[in-house]
């Protein structure tokens, strides 16, 4: 009796897509649902592993002989992915809002494995930035369509932790990428390791493209467009028998809302937009300025470890950094760990302002650290609240707010739009970061950084809402979730 659907709380003239997303919200959490987001939470996992890696494999390139690099093209690798996932959140966003939400789902992975494969056999810069840049396109396009996706299909009651979840795991894929890149260099301690590196995201996106396969339409998508029947049986493919939902003969089929992604800028919608869009950069130029670079930035204070059973002391340099920006980012798990449990307890505005203050004090430690004669304390203190709010904070709101403030018909675009306003601003930092520390030295590149922090937190504050219990809103007649 477990996966018996509870009885409705809708009466019968209600109109059909509201007991299709009735159903959705009260349906037993089960491990259908888990199947779900995990092949959904793969694709930021994927996010994390392949941004980490460039970070890894950039320094070796630069050291290859067979592949000459200049400090601009450098940067133009970093970026070119992120400028792609700010092309591929946009456009995706907005057409899986329009068309649905199952054939970018299946075809994000197929791009990865693709460009995955061109990235590691580029012969030259120019044919590596744009397979990064097309690589981008399917991390990009996974950004809406894994949240959209995610919050479409899972219980009311848990919704918004399995929606923080997926975008915890970009933090387990950059923790993912510094083992695999430590292990692959340390067997073969080599800078031509670079490519199998690269290599390396194929075979886990291949895995994910065929699971995929397997997942049905977002019954809520289908219920929004008026096609009720394929909505009922998507919910029986997805989540079992036990999701059956039989809709009375009287609830009237509404034909669906005219929408576009200029609705995200009416009158009724801008602030919510706003708080989508403008903290989102703030917090990506944190989380890609110093994320990618964290290695680069241990060589520069210094505190990178070598390992010292290598003798090439290049190959030993990068390993002891790798290792030391791994255990680093591990508390950037934990900080995701710790906001999912503060997300019952407190409000999403407000976890995203405390998180942006300890993100601005914790690179004031750096700082301090830094100026104090590379204190190792302090630097890795300060690294540690960093990693650690920035996850329990924005870096977890910035990707559930569309979920809570915006209905089904939005979703999507406004993920999209907000992660795309993300990317760019991850693009500008990741193209501008060497050249920012060539300039202003470490201490002046991170005040830059902790400078954006802090008007991530008075944007969060200027443009705050509440957010929307759609279920309870359905319920009780307020409002539709579209």
């Amino acid at each position: 009796m477990r996966n018996k659907l509870p009885v409705l709380m809708l009466s019968a003239g209600a109109p059909a897509h509201y007991h299709v997303h009735n159903a959705v919200d009260e349906m037993p959490f089960g491990w259908r649902h888990l199947r779900v987001w995990a092949v959904s939470a793969a694709g930021l996992l994927m996010a994390g592993y392949s941004f980490f890696m460039i970070g890894i494999v950039l320094p070796l390139m630069q050291k290859d002989p067979s592949f000459p690099l200049s400090t601009f093209q450098s940067g133009a690798i970093a970026a070119a992915g992120i400028v792609g996932t700010l092309v591929g959140a946009l456009v995706f966003g907005s057409l899986v809002d329009r068309f649905g939400r199952k054939w970018i789902f299946r075809l994000d992975p197929a791009i990865l494995c693709v460009f995955g494969i061109a990235s590691a056999l580029a012969p030259n810069a120019a044919w590596l930035i744009a397979a990064q840049f097309l690589f981008g396109l399917g991390i990009g396009g996974d950004y809406p369509i894994a949240e959209a996706y995610v919050s479409e299909t899972m219980p009311r009651r848990i919704r918004s932790r399995m929606v923080a979840g997926v975008i915890a795991c970009q933090a387990v894929g950059g923790v993912l990428a510094a083992a695999v890149g430590y292990w692959a260099l340390k067997f073969n301690p080599t800078i031509f390791e670079w490519r199998w590196m690269l290599a390396s995201i194929v075979p886990i996106a291949a895995v994910v493209f065929l699971l995929r396969l397997q997942i049905p339409e977002s019954p809520r998508w289908l219920a929004e467009h008026g096609r009720i029947d394929e909505a009922t049986q998507a919910l029986v493919d997805l989540l079992g028998p036990g999701a059956m939902c039989s809709i009375p003969q009287e609830a009237p089929i509404i034909p669906p809302p005219t929408s576009s992604w200029f609705d995200l800028f009416r009158a009724d919608m801008r602030k919510q937009t706003a708080l989508i869009c403008l903290p989102w950069p703030c917090m990506d130029i944190a989380v890609y300025g110093i994320g990618i670079f964290t290695p680069l930035i241990l060589l520069q204070i210094h505190a990178d470890t070598a390992v010292s059973d290598i003798s090439n002391s290049f190959i030993a340099q990068r390993l002891g950094a790798i290792k030391g920006a791994g255990l680093m980012d591990a508390a950037l798990v934990g900080g995701f760990v710790l906001g999912i449990a503060l997300m019952i307890r407190t409000t999403r505005v407000g976890m995203q302002i405390l998180g942006f203050i300890c993100m601005f004090v914790g690179l004031l430690l750096v700082m301090l650290g830094t100026a104090l004669g590379n204190t190792p304390l302090l630097i890795f203190s300060g690294f540690i609240l960093f990693n650690t709010m920035m996850n329990a904070g924005p870096n977890l709101t910035t990707y559930t707010m569309p979920t809570e403030i915006m209905p089904v018909r939005l979703r999507a675009s406004a993920a999209g739009l907000g992660a795309a306003c993300g990317k760019a601003g991850a693009a500008i930092v990741t193209l501008l970061f060497p050249l920012l520390l060539g300039k202003l030295g470490l201490v002046g590149t991170l005040a830059v950084v902790a400078t954006f922090a802090v008007l991530g937190a008075l944007a969060t504050y200027r443009f705050r809402v509440q957010p929307v219990d759609w279920a309870k809103a359905v319920r009780t007649g307020v409002a539709s979730p579209s």
